[in-house]
Order: C-alpha cells, then structure tokens, then sequence
C-alpha cells in the first residue's frame, strides 16, 4: 500500500469522475493502493512483483471494499480502463491494476526526496572538501613543525561539533599559520612539563630506594 500522500490536481472538479462520489471515492482509493516503490507480495502460496503504481487485488477484495457486487467493480476498472487511466492484468489468483502515469500523482514528492538527497549528498561532499582544504593548508608546514604533531593539529582542529560544523568552522578568525604557532608552543610547554614530572618522578624514586 501506498505511504505517505499521492497529489491531485485541482482540475480533477471538471473531471468525469468528480462527478459520481462513489467513483471518485473508490478512483482515489485505487490512488491509495498502489505501490510507492516495488515490493513482493505474497498471494495464496504465489509471490507476485508489484511495481510502482501497481496495485494486486482480487474483484472480491475490491467488492468488499468498495461495498458493491464484483460484477460492478470489474465494469468501474474496464471503465477507467478505457478511458486510459488504468491498465488491468488477469492473473492467477488475483488481477493487477496499473495507474497509468502513476508520477503524476506522486512525481512531487519523488522529486522532493530526491533533492532532500542531493542536498544530503552535497552536504557530505562539501564537509569533505573542506578538510581536504584544510589538510592542504597546512601541508607546506610539514618540515617545519613535522608529521606527528600535523597529524594531531589536523585531528583536533576538524573534530565535528554537536551542530554537525567542524572545531575550526566554530572559530571567528581562523589563521592556520599563527594556530600553528601556538599549538607547537603549547606541544613544547607539554612536553616539558611532562618531562618535569618524570624527572621529578624519577628522582623521589632514587631518594626513597636510597633510604632503605
């Protein structure tokens, strides 16, 4: 079954159809039934393909439904059939209905997720160039400053954030040449600071061994 909306143009008020409730109503439900994407559907032991803009139904399920006698829902489906609008396939167990331009009535929202995925898509390729970008830019940097401390500045730098932006983006001025700066500096102080405490460390360790 069909999910989400199908679209109905205002001029369907002139249409022949409009005029009847009762074929209007059951035209809209045919609508409504049919299939969205393809899908397999199993029928009495029997696994049937249902396209896009099929439906499967028996002149039974849709005399019930429609709460008419299956005499008068076969004459509704030859009456849509002739008039273009659907294409009717006998098959064992059951009879596929086919919308004839079933985009018509769904071409819109098809469209709309398509670009929802483009614009998805883009986004992606848009955060990877930037940090392709952002990886070049600090590149000529690699002799002065080395691999190992780039390779940390580039990781933390690009971290994304909750809003889905990269730490970087967050920054109101963001000069790779005078962050770089500071981050080597903030690395030298580290690391003597580290340095200080091992060697402080180690010393304690001499004192208490040699007191014993």
């Amino acid at each position: 079954m069909s999910a989400g909306w199908i679209k109905i143009e205002r001029a369907i008020v002139d249409h022949w159809i409009y005029q009847d409730p009762w074929k209007f109503r059951n035209w809209c439900d045919i609508l409504l039934l049919a299939n969205h994407a393809d899908q397999k559907v199993e029928i009495g032991g029997t696994i049937f393909t249902c396209k896009q803009g099929e439906t499967l139904r028996s002149l039974l399920n849709l005399s019930t439904r429609w709460r008419c006698s299956r005499s008068k829902a076969r004459r509704f489906l030859k009456l849509l059939e002739k008039d273009g609008m659907i294409r009717i396939t006998d098959e064992r167990k059951t009879t596929r209905i086919i919308v004839c331009n079933y985009d018509t009535y769904q071409g819109q929202r098809n469209a709309s997720e398509t670009q929802a995925k483009r614009k998805r898509t883009q986004t992606t390729m848009n955060k990877n160039d930037k940090k392709k970008i952002f990886k070049e830019g600090i590149e000529p940097h690699r002799e002065k400053y080395g691999r190992d401390l780039l390779n940390d500045f580039f990781a933390y730098w690009t971290e994304p954030t909750p809003d889905g932006k990269m730490r970087y983006e967050k920054q109101k001025a963001f000069a790779i040449d005078r962050r770089l700066v500071t981050w080597a500096r903030n690395q030298i102080k580290f690391d003597k600071e580290q340095n200080k405490e091992s060697d402080q460390g180690l010393t304690n360790y001499i004192k208490n061994q040699a007191n014993k």
